[in-house]
């Protein structure tokens, strides 16, 4: 089957969003010391202003304007948190509607700072694991997987527009084909940590899971928009193939854009490893 078109077609753009994300600086502190100093500064999961300027100053993190604006997008309600709601005693948050989500900064912690593979995945593990139990509910699991999503597909390429705004109309164009493929990806990274099971996931077995090398994409945002670009080509070449068939003149097949991001190729990968799975138990 031919290509659609290059896989360099996003070169470009991808080097904006790397060029942008090294401004951030954060490649020069450790994971786990960027993780506890956010932590350190709150028990709510959130901060405020005062809170996270801190925490920047405690790394020794410079920011400009266009940094900050970027961290804008770490913002949320805490009444809308999963984590927050969870909280025996909630405090009192009048008129600090929306705060910086300590989660969400600890992701790029993951991304961006030091450390090898095996202290990545326990520090994910540990941020999303309020209760300290060494257990994930499927939940909070796919809360983890969510803020993964949005920030490698949208927020790091909204830093790549704030640092070169003479190409937001370029990176944009390549942030939305990225989040077509979001919620496929999301279920896919979540089969390959826990499969089909109904119930929580261990500390055990969630670094197991990382065995498999293509789950080690989600401990780098470059990877993941990698992993989803080919994944959106793939798609969109097998629909485009799947109408040539019905004889659409070439206008038609230009305008053509994937119904559902649970994509043939994303179910196909499933069913296979899901089939390779009960031939390996039948075997035991």
């Amino acid at each position: 089957m031919g290509c659609l078109w290059s896989r360099n077609k996003w070169e470009q753009e991808e080097r904006l969003v790397l060029d942008s994300e090294n401004c951030l600086k954060l490649n020069k502190k450790h994971c786990k010391k960027i993780v506890s100093v956010f932590h350190r500064m709150t028990k709510l999961f959130h901060l405020n202003l005062t809170q996270f300027e801190s925490a920047l100053r405690e790394l020794k993190i410079e920011t400009d304007e266009e940094t900050m604006k970027f961290f804008e997008l770490f913002k949320e309600d805490p009444n809308d948190s999963y984590f927050f709601n969870n909280l025996e005693v909630k405090p009192n948050l009048k008129g600090e509607e929306y705060l910086y989500s300590v989660k969400k900064l600890s992701v790029l912690a993951i991304f961006f700072g030091k450390g090898n593979t095996e202290e990545k995945i326990n520090a994910l593990f540990n941020i999303y694991d309020i209760d300290l139990s060494k257990r994930l509910s499927l939940t909070e699991l796919g809360v983890m997987l969510k803020d993964i999503g949005e920030i490698s597909l949208h927020h790091l390429p909204r830093l790549a527009t704030v640092k070169y705004p003479n190409k937001m109309s370029e990176i944009m164009k390549y942030s939305k084909c990225l989040s077509k493929m979001e919620e496929g990806l999301i279920e896919y990274f979540k089969y390959l940590i826990c499969g089909f099971r109904v119930r929580e996931i261990t500390l055990h077995e969630f670094v197991e899971a990382f065995e498999q090398d293509e789950l080690q994409i989600i401990l780098n945002a470059a990877e993941i928009r990698n992993f989803a670009i080919r994944a959106y080509e793939d798609a969109l070449i097998q629909k485009i193939e799947r109408k040539k068939e019905t004889n659409l003149d070439s206008d038609d097949i230009q305008e053509i854009t994937l119904e559902r991001r649970h994509t043939t190729w994303n179910k196909r990968k499933i069913r296979k490893k899901f089939n390779k799975k009960k031939t390996a138990d039948v075997q035991v």
